[in-house]
């Protein structure tokens, strides 16, 4: 779980909802926005989207971040291109990175994207 008040990843026991372990996000971006656990890597990977504090899609600057699963350090930072979508939510399938551009982030214009409303797949090579 991705928990922004405590600037944190949390694994949550799912029957009593108690934290059972906490990574701290690194302070390197300014919002993180989504997570997703992908075990392609030796001790499974946490994989964040980040972005930082802007007022429109041409100020904006995501990328993502790679956390060891077992030891919750920060191994990998992504940017992204200038120009490409703007990610929100996150997923792995068939061992690769999935996300949306929903169109709306906060602070910005709603649809300010070009890239609103496409799925896209994050090809980290």
């Amino acid at each position: 779980m991705l928990a922004n008040r405590l600037h944190a990843i949390l694994r949550i026991d799912p029957v009593s909802w108690t934290p059972e372990f906490q990574i701290p996000l690194s302070n390197l971006a300014d919002r993180y926005h989504a997570i997703a656990w992908s075990d392609d890597k030796p001790n499974g990977a946490i994989w964040a989207v980040t972005g930082n504090n802007s007022k429109s899609y041409k100020e904006g600057s995501p990328g993502l971040h790679r956390y060891d699963a077992s030891s919750g350090r920060l191994v990998e930072i992504v940017d992204f291109a200038a120009g490409s979508a703007d990610p929100h939510g996150l997923a792995v399938r068939n061992g690769k990175l999935i996300s949306c551009d929903a169109g709306i982030h906060p602070g910005w214009p709603n649809y300010d994207s070009p890239d609103a409303g496409y799925i896209f797949e994050i090809d980290i090579t």
